[in-house]
């Protein structure tokens, strides 16, 4: 299951047949790809960044985009993406937009470094992704875990979208004045530039943001009893498979949504 969509060649013979690889080296046109991939050897979006660079590089107009569904995450490593794209998204909100200082400061090594206390949340975030949450869904899955885990894209993505939504309603002012004059030339090209701070909506973040949990949490249990069910061939023996990890889901969602109401 890939949650973004993937790359596709329009005609994956002119690819081949490519002697530049703008794509990989750049041109006149546009920037290489700044992760060194080839779009001729390309499969899946993982390793892809989505700059578009290869949209503006490719000499053919030859790169395309389609949306793709895999009932399961393949190779291991991407078993461990896909946990710490999690743990990386509920880290993020509890350091950076936390009510309370002392967790804060943990990740402020600017002003108040504490080595000791960052290095130990370091280990911790690691041990979570790379131990403790392929453990849990691999005690509750067995031998489809990886479906299980593929399932946590969607909840993943959206628990990211929650963390940016304050960022942008808090700062949208800003936004809009940069857009206005984005070099600092005096220019205001949308009437924006140098307007007032105002907040959008303060009130309705935490609304928002349980909404987009929710959505997120929706959207894993539909993909993972749909992975089961491509596995299984069986409505009622993929329900049962998969609800030991839904649950564990269910907790992921109930947990940030605790937090959201607490802010």
């Amino acid at each position: 299951f890939c949650f973004f969509s993937n790359w596709n060649f329009k005609g994956l013979q002119v690819c081949q047949n490519c002697r530049d690889k703008s794509c990989r080296s750049g041109n006149s046109r546009g920037w290489p790809c700044p992760f060194g991939l080839c779009l001729s050897n390309l499969q899946d979006n993982h390793a892809c960044g989505f700059c578009l660079e290869c949209f503006k590089t490719c000499p053919h107009d030859n790169v395309a985009l389609q949306w793709t569904t895999n009932p399961k995450i393949k190779p291991d490593d991407r078993v461990l993406q896909t946990t710490t794209l999690l743990v990386c998204a509920m880290a993020y909100h509890f350091l950076l937009h936390s009510p309370w200082p002392f967790v804060r400061d943990i990740v402020n090594l600017v002003d108040k470094p504490a080595w000791p206390q960052f290095f130990l949340l370091v280990s911790m975030l690691v041990i979570f992704a790379v131990l403790l949450v392929p453990g849990v869904f691999k005690l509750t899955s067995g031998p489809f875990f990886k479906m299980s885990i593929a399932a946590l894209i969607p909840l993943s993505f959206m628990l990211w979208l929650a963390f940016f939504t304050p960022l942008i309603m808090v700062n949208y002012t800003f936004i809009l004045s940069t857009l206005s004059d984005p070099f600092g030339r005096g220019w205001n090209l949308f009437e924006t530039a140098g307007m007032a701070w105002i907040q959008l909506w303060p009130g309705s973040i935490p609304w928002i943001q349980s909404g987009l949990v929710l959505l997120g949490l929706v959207w894993a249990l539909k993909k993972g009893q749909r992975a089961w069910f491509f596995q299984l061939k069986d409505q009622k023996k993929a329900l049962y498979g998969f609800a030991p990890s839904a649950m564990v889901m269910v907790l992921i969602a109930a947990i940030m949504l605790i937090y959201f109401s607490y802010l």
